[in-house]
């Protein structure tokens, strides 16, 4: 595995201590993307990378007006019917 495009991130909320998310085939991972700092390498290759977020959050629990403290990013609130 590359990890010129393996996601990074650090093992604590602010340590710093970035490592390369691996993972086999088939498995998935979860972490506080809220708290924990992540990044992607910049793509140099010729190639297309894929990659899928999903936030999921139960409607009666939602507080539009909840932020965290230090947090400037926020994304608004979107609902998907299917």
């Amino acid at each position: 595995m590359s990890d010129r495009t393996t996601l990074w991130l650090e093992s604590s909320p602010g340590q710093g201590d970035f490592h390369a998310l691996r993972l086999e085939p088939g498995h998935v991972a979860r972490f506080h993307g809220t708290n924990v700092r992540h990044h992607v390498p910049p793509n140099k290759s010729q190639c297309s990378r894929v990659s899928l977020d999903f936030r999921i959050g139960v409607g009666r629990f939602y507080d539009p007006k909840w932020r965290l403290e230090g947090v400037q990013h926020y994304h608004p609130r979107r609902i998907i019917r299917m």
